[in-house]
């Protein structure tokens, strides 16, 4: 029997529900020490990095009290495939560790891929990246949509998309966000940016001019959608015109209308003789009784 998903609950359901898996209490769970030659790595594991300096910490400290709590695994074949606790399982080997605590559980392979991300989502041990992958990978595996995966974590759709558009962003971006150099607000200001080439030209001005991810938006917003750009200029351009010749005939003299880059502007009318301005103003006046 396929087990069920337990995403949105986490490790501690798991280890709950196991035992209905296959109608076997002896399912349920199993503490015990077993050699950790005996444990594979989980390729799909959403945790990919691991600071060594961190790591050398745990390391020394399980020297000293042991591993504390166990690492979970699933039974496959003649050996263990680990679903949580792969920083404690790389640190008992740096400290000569020849054995560790395990939970035995029954999960299938989505399953263990769900409560992995959830666990490391709930600890905050993931970077961006990684949530990134593993959402992109559950979506492929488990063949649902965006809004699917996201009442299974308990997340909004919106979360879910914007961790998944990350994987778009150029590799040296992504390597950023990874090594936690760059923010998540910084990742998301630069994704609306249509060039690869402009984004990669803000990154670097974010890591050098330490740029607020407000500065970001707003530099995302002058290079926006050039084209877009063009023709909201284009059209302005033409109302300019249409005006011009249209207050140039009411007043019979030269009319010119000056917009500025900062969106404002000056009407400027022209006139030959103080007896033109008096006809001019008169002009205006009968329009503003009007």
């Amino acid at each position: 029997m396929a087990a069920k998903s337990v995403l949105g609950r986490g490790l501690a359901a798991l280890l709950k529900d196991s035992k209905n898996l296959d109608g076997d209490s002896k399912s349920y769970i199993n503490t015990e020490h077993i050699p950790i030659s005996m444990i594979e790595p989980d390729e799909n594991q959403p945790r990919k990095f691991f600071d060594h300096e961190s790591l050398q910490e745990l390391s020394e400290s399980i020297k000293n009290y042991g591993v504390i709590q166990p690492i979970t695994v699933r039974k496959k074949g003649e050996k263990y495939k680990l679903i949580s606790g792969e920083r404690r399982l790389r640190a008992s080997l740096m400290a000569g560790l020849t054995q560790i605590p395990i939970f035995i559980v029954s999960a299938d392979e989505n399953t263990a891929l769900e409560v992995s991300l959830l666990e490391n989502l709930q600890r905050e041990d993931l970077n961006a990246i990684e949530i990134a992958s593993t959402l992109s990978s559950l979506i492929e595996k488990l063949n649902i949509n965006h809004n699917d995966l996201a009442k299974k974590l308990g997340k909004t759709r919106s979360t879910v998309s914007n961790y998944i558009r990350l994987l778009k962003l150029p590799e040296e971006i992504q390597i950023a966000l990874r090594d936690r150099k760059l923010t998540m607000g910084h990742a998301r200001a630069l994704i609306s940016i249509e060039s690869d080439l402009d984004k990669i030209k803000i990154f670097y001005k974010i890591i050098n001019d330490d740029l607020s991810v407000r500065e970001v938006e707003k530099s995302a917003k002058n290079i926006l959608n050039p084209k877009i750009k063009q023709e909201i200029s284009g059209l302005l351009k033409e109302k300019i015109n249409l005006f011009s010749k249209d207050f140039s005939a009411l007043f019979k003299t030269k009319v010119k209308i000056v917009n500025t880059k900062k969106g404002g502007g000056e009407i400027k009318i022209s006139f030959k003789s103080e007896n033109e301005l008096e006809k001019i103003i008169k002009l205006l006046q009968k329009k503003t009784n009007d």
